[in-house]
């Protein structure tokens, strides 16, 4: 069965719950990737640093 196929003739609830975990899963991984470069720009460069850091998010 092909994704569009899923889409339209799948049962809703669990497509939706597949593209929910998906998509809650890489806003996760994301805000652990800023918080780890906040702490190492801070750490290394400073308030100039996570100004920067700032304007670029």
């Amino acid at each position: 069965m092909s994704t569009m196929e899923k889409l339209l003739s799948g049962n809703l609830k669990k497509v939706f719950f597949h593209y929910l975990v998906t998509s809650v899963a890489g806003m996760m991984v994301f805000a652990f990737y800023v918080l780890v470069d906040t702490l190492f720009v801070g750490r290394f460069l400073g308030s100039e640093g996570l100004a920067a850091l700032n304007v670029s998010l």
